[in-house]
């Protein structure tokens, strides 16, 4: 699926998100219960770490050249609903993509072994699904100063790994396929500071099964650009945010495994209602 595809069904689905809590906002009984919002940015993102098609473990950085920090963009949309016991919905979507070229010995990946100049590609795109619930009384007891979060997230991973160069004297191309879904535990937390245009939020996600496991951690600070009433607002917001994944080989993917990471600064901007 292409970048376009993805923004595409993205944006119908934010768009849908938005019409609906747009319209549930303008009900008077429903206006101080409804929450949502969607947002744009992009993720300076640096990947690191190894991986083994097949054969031996490769280097991301030393021998596929993989490791230069590339920009994904990413966009998110999500919806509270005021209604007993019901969760509250956020789905995500980032894209990823690097590319490198290097001088191999020897360097095994799936059925081959290259030699001399290969050059690498890595596609990656995330989707997450996540449901989760407010702690009860925390923001009325702090005057909506302090908000805690849970709840359980899906994140789907589709993409490839790709060497192309030349193995017993024979131009190659390899290509490793991979989509699999890894549910998380979730818990968040923010800091709305009383009187000032800004908030601090704080999101942290991961499992561990049999040897493999996968954290997320992410951190930004919200500023508040425009509001909006009885809209909303429009903010924008930056931050940090570290991804460490291992995979072990059959767990969940057949002749592969990898631990790598992900992280950079991020960037974003949205809307609010």
């Amino acid at each position: 699926m292409d970048i376009k595809t993805l923004f595409k069904k993205l944006g119908i689905f934010s768009l849908s998100l938005l019409i609906l809590g747009l319209f549930c906002h303008a009900s008077v009984e429903a206006a101080p219960f409804i929450e949502g919002g969607i947002g744009f940015g992009g993720w300076a993102s640096k990947l690191t770490g190894n991986l083994a098609y097949k054969q031996g473990l490769i280097n991301l950085d030393a021998d596929l050249d993989l490791s230069t920090t590339k920009v994904a963009p990413k966009a998110w949309a999500e919806l509270e609903l005021p209604i007993p016991l019901f969760p509250n919905i956020r789905a995500d979507v980032a894209v990823f993509k690097y590319t490198g070229s290097s001088t191999v010995t020897n360097l095994g990946f799936g059925d081959y072994v290259f030699n001399g100049s290969i050059s690498s590609k890595l596609k990656l795109n995330q989707y997450d699904f996540l449901l989760y619930y407010h702690i009860p009384f925390i923001r009325f007891a702090t005057a909506n100063s302090i908000d805690i979060r849970w709840g359980l997230e899906g994140r789907y991973f589709d993409g490839y790994v790709r060497v192309s160069g030349t193995a017993s004297g024979i131009s190659v191309t390899e290509e490793k396929n991979f989509s699999f879904i890894i549910p998380m535990a979730y818990l968040g937390a923010t800091l709305s500071p009383p009187g000032v245009p800004f908030r601090v939020l704080a999101d942290a996600r991961g499992i561990s099964y049999e040897g493999s496991y996968y954290y997320d951690f992410e951190g930004k600070v919200e500023f508040t650009l425009l509001k909006l009433p009885p809209v909303g607002r429009i903010f924008v917001d930056g931050g940090y945010k570290w991804e460490h994944l291992r995979l072990k080989e059959g767990k969940p993917i057949n002749d592969f495994e990898t631990k790598s990471t992900l992280q950079g600064v991020f960037a974003e901007v949205g809307l609010d209602f």
